[in-house]
C-alpha cells in the first residue's frame, strides 16, 4: 500500500555529473579547462544540507550509477567526501558490478558507455540498489533495533557539520523547494494535481497515460520513432 509520506530518497546525477552537463564551465566562454569539480562539490553539498534540514526523518541513498573504467569522473570523490561527511548511505554501482560491457552495456570496457543504457541495465542497477540497501536495512537493525528509520542520519533541529566548500561557494547555487511547474507521476488520477501541474500535449505519435507497473502511472510512449510530448514550462527570476 505505501505510505503518504516519503521514507527514502535516492539521488542520482552521475551521469550527467560525470558527463559535466551544465557543470564544466571551463568550455564555455573561454574559461580555462576544468574538471567540473569545483562546481559539482557546492552543489551536491547544498542538496545534501536542505534535505538533512528539511527532510531530517527520511533516509537518503546517494548513488552513482555511471559505469565507465576509460573515464575518472570528478563525481567519484565528490560523492565519497561528502557521504562521508554527512553519514549519508553511498552506493557505486561500478564496485558491485560485474565488467563495463555487462554492467553498462556493449563497448563500454573501451570507454564508448552511452549515457542512456538500456532497460537490461537499468535492472541490473536496481538489483544492485536493492541488495545493497537491505543489507545496510539488516545491518542497522541489528544494531539499533528494528526501526527502518535508524537509515535516516537527519534528526530535527540537528546541527549539520561545518560545510565543505566555502559560503561564497554555496552562495551560487541554491534548491528550489517550490517550483513553478512541476509533473507529478505520483497520481496522475488525482485531479488537484493534475491542475497545479503542467498538462502535457501529444504532437506527434502515440503517448498515453497508463501504468506499465501496479502503481507506476506515467506518460508513456510506444512508438514510432520521432514521437513527441510538449508541455508548458514557467520560470521565475534567476
Amino acid at each position: 500500500g505505501g505510505t503518504s509520506t516519503p521514507t527514502l530518497i535516492i539521488i542520482d546525477y552521475s551521469v550527467n555529473d560525470a558527463l559535466e552537463v551544465d557543470l564544466n564551465l571551463g568550455r564555455q566562454e573561454g574559461h580555462p579547462a576544468s574538471d567540473g569539480r569545483q562546481h559539482l562539490a557546492p552543489a551536491v553539498e547544498t542538496m545534501l544540507r536542505f534535505l538533512l534540514t528539511e527532510y531530517s526523518w527520511v533516509a537518503i541513498l546517494l548513488v552513482e550509477c555511471y559505469h565507465n573504467p576509460r573515464k575518472t569522473s570528478p563525481a567519484r570523490a565528490v560523492y565519497q567526501a561528502l557521504s562521508a561527511r554527512y553519514g549519508v548511505a553511498h552506493v557505486r554501482y561500478s564496485d558491485v558490478s560485474l565488467d563495463a560491457d555487462h554492467a553498462w552495456g556493449p563497448g563500454c570496457a573501451r570507454g564508448d558507455c552511452v549515457a542512456h543504457p538500456l532497460w537490461g541495465t537499468h535492472r541490473l542497477i536496481a538489483h544492485a540498489l536493492l541488495l545493497s540497501y537491505t543489507a545496510l536495512a539488516r545491518a542497522l537493525c541489528r544494531v539499533q533495533g528494528s526501526r527502518v528509520a535508524a537509515l535516516s542520519v537527519g534528526r530535527p533541529g540537528m546541527t549539520l557539520p561545518l560545510a565543505a566548500s566555502s559560503a561564497e561557494e554555496l552562495g551560487k547555487v541554491g534548491m528550489c523547494s517550490r517550483p513553478l511547474t512541476f509533473l507529478s507521476a505520483a497520481d496522475l488520477r488525482d485531479t488537484d494535481l493534475r491542475r497545479r501541474s503542467s498538462s502535457p500535449r501529444v504532437r506527434a505519435g502515440n503517448w498515453s497515460v497508463y501504468e506499465d507497473r501496479p502503481k507506476k502511472p506515467g506518460w508513456i510512449t510506444t512508438g514510432p520513432a520521432g514521437s513527441r510530448l510538449e508541455m508548458d514550462v514557467q520560470f521565475g527570476a534567476s
